[in-house]
Formats: structure tokens, sequence, C-alpha cells
């Protein structure tokens, strides 16, 4: 069993680290290549929570396993065990192979690759699902000005239908 000095200190710890973290994102979210790197983080923490709920609910809980042991027994080992890191690589991350170089480097921007490849993987997955209702909306609405500046009136059932059909595409 673990110290409880030991454990209220890291939950003394665990809170205000949880909301330096979320202003970080905050910041990060001002700048295109930021929020990438901020949807990568976001879907690695839920990825940890479902992860962490489905131990709970399943057999692993009664067994008296620890989430660390359920995390290391899964065959992808970038689930984090606490809150993923911006940059620095987790603790659980497998070692970097090579040089001493190169595993210095994993150790400072393990985290930080991590979530950039997965913020890039999810962005485009929901870039391939939007695109085609928002380019309509988008077209709609250029379509919109350009009637009313070039008072092309007889046109102008195109730019609603552009739009609803956006509307009925997203929906």
């Amino acid at each position: 069993m673990s110290n409880p000095s030991t454990f209220k200190r890291g939950r003394l710890l665990r809170y205000p680290l949880a909301v330096l973290k979320y202003f970080i994102g905050v910041v990060l979210c001002q700048y295109m290549l930021g929020a990438i790197v901020v949807v990568g983080w976001t879907t690695r923490l839920m990825q940890r929570q479902i992860l962490l709920s489905w131990w709970k609910r399943g057999d692993h809980a009664d067994d008296r396993d620890t989430f660390d042991q359920f995390v290391v027994s899964l065959p992808n080992q970038c689930v984090p065990r606490t809150l993923p890191n911006w940059c620095l690589a987790e603790q659980n991350a497998k070692p970097a192979t090579g040089g001493p170089l190169r595993r210095w480097l994993r150790q400072l921007f393990g985290s930080l690759y991590l979530n950039c490849s997965v913020g890039m993987s999810t962005s485009l997955s929901i870039l391939v699902f939007l695109l085609p209702a928002t380019s309509l909306w988008y077209f709609s609405w250029v379509l919109g000005w350009n009637i009313s500046f070039f008072k092309l009136y007889e046109q102008s059932a195109l730019g609603i239908s552009l739009g609803l059909s956006g509307v009925l595409i997203f929906i």
C-alpha cells in the first residue's frame, strides 16, 4: 500500500497541474499548429478516459489489477496512465531505439510528436466529413453576395438551394 502522505501530496499537485495543462491548451489554440496539438492531446485524453471506464467496468477491476497493468497489457503502448503531457514523453512510453541523442530527443519531445500525429489524423478525419457541407455553405454565401452586388436576382434560387443542400448533407 502506498504512503497516505504521498497520496495526498500527489492529489494536491494533480489538480493545479490539470489547470495548468488546460491553460497551456488555451494558449496553444491561438495558432493553427497549436490547435492541431490540442486536438491530438484531447484525443489522447479521451482515449485514456474511455480505457479507464472500460477497465472499471470490465473483469480487470475484479482481479485487482491496476490500471497501469491494464495499460501495459494493451498492444498499443501510447495510452498515457495519467493526463497526457504536452511535450515531455510519458513515463510509460516505449524506450527509443538508437543512440543517446535520439533517446534524449524522444524523452524531450515524445508527447509533442504523439500529439501532432494524432491531432493531424483526427483533424483530417473531421475534414473528410465536414468539407462537403461546409464548402456548399461557403459557395452559397459567396453566391449570395455576388447576386446582391451584381443584381443577378434571376439566379437567387441557386444560392438558397446550395445552402439548403449543405444543411441536408450536414444533417
